[in-house]
């Protein structure tokens, strides 16, 4: 994700699609006792 050519850095989009953050959407919403399933409110 560090790159220094802006030309071959992923874009944003393309760095939350990682599926690095489906295990931390994952983490936080089993953490949170009000979440409840709920995705995308952090």
């Amino acid at each position: 994700m560090v790159e220094r050519d802006p030309a071959r850095r992923p874009s944003a989009k393309e760095i939350v699609e990682n599926p690095i953050f489906d295990e931390i959407q994952r983490k936080m919403s089993s953490s949170r006792p009000d979440s409840q399933g709920k995705q995308g409110c952090w």
